[in-house]
């Protein structure tokens, strides 16, 4: 290797780092994606359901950033048939009949850019609904909901678009009692940035 090559990688090596150091963070992001969710719709048993998830994203800090998220999940599984609001007051069917659960939240999400890839781990606080229609009656029952969780974001263009993967555990309270699910999603999203990007 000549002497002006070697000259030449100290030169290849600041310009790259540079041009790391000034790569710009979002303002905001837009993600949606496909979602599965092992439900527990007030039973004690679980159920694969199969649904979306949307979210939006502000960042106050490079690190930090506001989440508003809506999510949807569809699937047959075993739900009690109710006449009050407590569990007491339920009767399990032990039949399995199709079923919704949405939930809408909000919270805060901590990250980490590392080249293309960004970790991020997050804490949602919100609002569940479970409708459903066992044997001679349907019901809709609203609950308290809040999930942690995480996972990663992948640039796959140089600034627009990511693929994300995450991983969550939920928590529902219908009927006066704990639900614990785990909630999974993959897909898009768009990356915004400010004016002079």
């Amino acid at each position: 290797m000549s002497a002006a090559s070697l000259r030449l990688i100290p030169a290849l090596l600041g310009l790259f780092a540079g041009i790391a150091c000034a790569q710009p963070t979002p303002k905001a992001d837009i993600f949606a994606g496909f979602s599965f969710a092992n439900a527990d719709l007030g039973t004690g048993s679980h159920a694969p359901t199969y649904g979306y998830e949307w979210a939006g994203q502000f960042k106050v800090r490079r690190w930090l950033g506001i989440v508003i998220m809506n999510d949807g999940h569809f699937g047959n599984a075993m739900v009690p048939a109710c006449l009050g609001s407590t569990v007491s007051s339920c009767v399990n069917l032990m039949t399995s009949s199709f079923a919704q659960l949405y939930t809408t939240s909000g919270g805060l999400e901590v990250s980490k850019q590392r080249g293309r890839a960004t970790p991020f781990a997050r804490a949602l606080f919100g609002l569940a609904t479970r409708s459903a229609c066992p044997v001679y009656t349907c019901e809709s029952k609203g609950s308290f909901a809040q999930a942690y969780g995480g996972g990663v974001e992948y640039r796959i263009t140089e600034r627009r678009l990511s693929w994300r993967m995450q991983a969550e555990f939920l928590e529902t309270r219908f009927f006066s009692s704990t639900q614990n699910d785990l909630r999974v999603a993959t897909g898009l999203t768009i990356n915004l940035y400010g004016h002079g990007h």
